[in-house]
């Protein structure tokens, strides 16, 4: 069995450049090792439109590190460590527009196994989100269940049939209590995931998947295996992070606002030179 954490944001103790909030290495090795001092197998590195997988997929490729790039199939990498391989996943996490009780909000979306090199535009509507992220071949999960920036049980509920399966764990927001994943699975059939949501190491990890190892021979059996193993996938006991709540959810508002609101607008997260 294997462990995925598939939605993390590289916890910025990588990036370099300005507005880094890096004080430690900023090597690939650093997040590699990272991630197996957390028994994970991989994680889903998810951005904000703003080329994050691919400036870390191409320092790997350039890295002389301990760790060696061994596969790149267009949307994940492996890498060989001491104990096996690590995967990382592209995803992205993608700002949209819903409408709740005739009021404009936003949501978000969190597309997993997109290729390489191409984001989704922020601000579309739910179908026309989850439209894109199909016709891309990766998969539809919406993020952070009902508390900030998320979609709510109704609308999971309207509109099952765009979903590939749905954050029931969000280690830094507002949960479902058992019952109530129990009820949404069954009304739905999708798959349920326990996620980190992670922007620094100590949250990494904090949820996460159990499943059989996915298929990285190709893109295209990364997306098949993914969303066929989810639905046989085992998840640790409820409330596996032993943080205040309240602290997590204002450092995860401060770094999405950060990230959102001061980076992407000054150019900080520009695209990546190949």
């Amino acid at each position: 069995m294997a462990r995925y954490d598939l939605h993390t944001h590289l916890f910025h103790t990588w990036e370099t450049g300005k507005g880094s909030l890096e004080f430690g290495s900023r090597s690939p090795d650093s997040v590699f090792s990272a991630i197996a001092g957390k028994a994970l197998n991989g994680i889903g590195l998810a951005n904000y439109s703003d080329w994050r997988y691919e400036k870390f997929a191409n320092s790997v490729a350039a890295s002389e590190g301990e760790y060696k790039l061994v596969k790149d199939i267009g949307n994940a990498i492996q890498v060989e460590s001491g104990s096996g391989l690590l995967s990382i996943i592209k995803a992205q996490e993608i700002p949209m527009q819903i409408k709740v009780s005739g009021r404009k909000r936003q949501a978000h979306m969190l597309a997993l196994g997109l290729p390489n090199g191409i984001n989704i535009d922020d601000g579309k509507d739910l179908v026309e989100t989850c439209r894109q992220i199909h016709n891309l071949g990766a998969l539809a999960v919406p993020a952070h269940w009902w508390s900030h920036y998320g979609l709510g049980k109704q609308l999971v509920l309207d509109n099952a049939g765009l979903l590939d399966a749905i954050e029931v764990f969000n280690a830094n927001c507002k949960r479902l209590k058992p019952e109530e994943i129990g009820e949404v699975r069954a009304q739905t059939g999708l798959a349920g995931l326990y996620v980190s949501d992670s922007h620094n190491r100590k949250d990494l990890g904090n949820g996460y998947v159990l499943c059989q190892d996915f298929d990285f021979s190709s893109r295209d059996n990364l997306i098949g295996s993914m969303k066929e193993r989810f639905k046989f996938a085992v998840h640790p006991a409820y409330g596996t992070t032993k943080r205040n709540p309240l602290t997590s959810l204002l450092e995860h508002l401060f770094f999405v606002n950060y990230d959102c609101r001061v980076r992407r607008p000054l150019g900080w997260l520009e695209q990546p030179v190949k």
